[in-house]
């Protein structure tokens, strides 16, 4: 309520039409928010209006004493905070700024007579629209990097279709997400004279649609992008001279499809022979060998014995990572990158994997020596072991549990 504060016109048109149905503002609001959110337009209000609110609000809460524990709700780094949070609102980094609109119309509900609006605000529409879906689909899949880039290309032809019908339209999209096969449609369409429809974007955009194959190439670069050569070379990383970046994608026959609206991939054999999600992974970066995160044996090894002598000449910056990554990883002789075993790396890969490594080696410094070998020796002790130990349930017993329970009285 003090930082996003309801549009009252808005506000009014909903409660006139919750009156009518006999229904209060508030008991929606707790029930069903995202009925009412979807009907209003909410404002951050200024600075001069939201910081004495939000102060207030923090000076009434944060001295609150809980019942159970005896303490303040705000301590000492949660006062911190909030002051830090209050200078913020007052330099105008909280509010919305007043010239740029947030919301716009994407719909009408008939029934209510009410527009449906989207805010633009926040990251919302991002993590929770678009990554979480990504994550849902294929996090748990073990998809390739070659699988994950094809799902990823459909993807973005699926929720650039959806969004693009809602947003430019205010229409939801209706029928498939083959353009291929929408495009040929509205040629034969077009030359037999027939009306039709393929949904919104097809029959208000028939020009783009028409001439879709014959537009120039954008050149933009979706999915695994190609190193630049001037990063390439800071990080000692070789370049393809001849790569095919999107190889998979961009290299399809027009006159292909007249014949077959199916996906053409020209990549030969489906097999998966040794190494093939490099040699993907490569292709796609323009490098010799793939770009990877630390993930092989040898690569631990490697690394570990880097860091090891690194950290001798005290902490490790940003700018030390980039010269690991370029004269001790990628252009080492000793043990050199060589695709199979052993891959480029960048400084922020090497840094990561650091990060990981130092947590793992302060949480074994904090263990006293040998309390892990004491412990797991008297856990694993005959006498130990047998005060844990199991009765194992014969078969007669679990397929009838009437007679076990039966025989137990008995005894």
């Amino acid at each position: 309520d003090a930082m996003f504060v309801v549009d009252p016109d808005d506000r009014s048109q909903v409660e006139k039409y919750l009156n009518k149905k006999g229904l209060k503002w508030n008991d929606i609001l707790d029930t069903n928010p995202s009925w009412i959110l979807r009907r209003v337009k909410r404002i951050v209000p200024p600075a001069t209006k939201l910081g004495p609110i939000v102060q207030d609000l923090f000076n009434e809460y944060g001295n609150v004493v809980c019942l159970k524990t005896g303490r303040k709700l705000f301590d000492k780094d949660a006062w911190a905070q909030a002051d830090r949070m209050i200078k913020s609102i007052y330099n105008g980094e909280v509010s919305d700024h007043p010239e740029v609109p947030l919301y716009y119309k994407v719909g009408f509900d008939k029934k209510a007579g009410l527009p449906l609006y989207r805010c633009s605000r926040g990251t919302n529409s991002l993590e929770g629209g678009i990554h979480a879906n990504i994550v849902r689909a294929i996090g748990a899949s073990g998809a390739g990097a070659e699988m994950a880039d094809c799902f990823l290309a459909e993807y973005r032809l699926r929720h650039n279709i959806k969004v693009g019908s809602l947003n430019r339209y205010q229409e939801q999209h209706k029928g498939h997400y083959d353009i291929w096969m929408m495009e040929a449609l509205l040629h034969l369409r077009l030359k037999l004279g027939i009306s039709g429809s393929g949904g919104a974007i097809a029959r208000k955009s028939v020009g783009i649609y028409l001439q879709g194959l014959h537009l120039k190439p954008s050149n933009e670069t979706f999915g695994i992008s190609r190193f630049s050569e001037r990063v390439a070379n800071d990080l000692g990383i070789c370049t393809q001279k001849n790569h095919q970046q999107e190889y998979h994608s961009n290299n399809i026959n027009p006159s292909s499809l007249k014949i077959s609206v199916n996906l053409y991939i020209p990549t030969g054999s489906t097999a998966n022979p040794l190494n093939s999600r490099y040699n993907f992974l490569a292709q796609k970066q323009g490098t010799t060998y793939a770009v990877t995160p630390v993930h092989t044996k040898q690569e631990y090894q490697k690394f570990n014995k880097i860091i090891t002598e690194t950290m001798k000449n005290g902490p490790i910056s940003l700018e030390k990572f980039i010269i690991l990554a370029k004269k001790e990883w990628n252009e080492s002789t000793s043990t050199p990158v060589d695709g199979a075993t052993i891959f480029y790396k960048t400084a922020e890969q090497l840094k990561a994997q650091y990060e990981r490594w130092n947590n793992k080696r302060l949480m074994d410094n904090a263990i006293k020596e040998g309390l892990c070998q004491v412990v797991q020796e008297k856990l694993q002790s005959k006498i130990e072991v047998s005060l844990f130990s199991v009765p194992i349930l014969h078969h007669h017993h679990l397929l009838n549990p009437q007679l076990y329970h039966y025989r137990h009285q008995q005894k």
